[in-house]
């Protein structure tokens, strides 16, 4: 599962980081990705510059967990920057008490709030990496076929 995108930044963007790292990693480990199993309940205010609890208060009511999606299920959560890791706490509490049988996360980054050079270094990369990855699926769909789908990520 990925954390899912606030929609705001999600149309701004036109990508949700996440969730290309989660699929490209599903794929590389042939693991399934279910993208509905958390989802976010109310867009969430950008956290830059928030501490830990600030973060937690606004992320407060933000993300809903599909019980019958996660119910017994081994997870691993995706997302790519980690800072005080207060969203993936969060989510991984919701997993937990919806009947998730464990969390593990695994992120791209890990930010310091101190330090703004190695995470803007670490999300130059990460942007590079998703516009590629973007570009390569927007290339693969043009050219399939409209019968012929195999090989897209639903």
């Amino acid at each position: 599962v990925m954390v899912p995108p606030d929609p705001k930044r999600l149309r701004q963007r036109g990508f949700h980081p996440a969730g290309l790292l989660a699929r490209a990693m599903g794929e590389h480990l042939s693991l399934p990705l279910d993208p509905r199993a958390v989802r976010t309940a109310r867009g969430y205010p950008s956290s830059r510059g928030q501490g830990r609890e600030a973060r937690r208060e606004r992320l407060r009511g933000a993300f809903k967990v599909c019980r019958d999606r996660v119910q017994g299920a081994r997870l691993l959560l995706i997302d790519d920057v980690m800072t005080t890791g207060a969203t993936v706490e969060t989510i991984s509490r919701l997993c937990l008490r919806a009947g998730a049988s464990s969390v593990e996360v695994a992120v791209l980054a890990r930010a310091q709030l101190q330090v703004a050079v190695p995470v803007f270094t670490a999300a130059i990369i990460f942007w590079m990496l998703c516009s590629h990855m973007w570009q390569e699926q927007t290339h693969t769909s043009e050219t399939h076929t409209s019968g012929d789908r195999s090989g897209l990520a639903v």
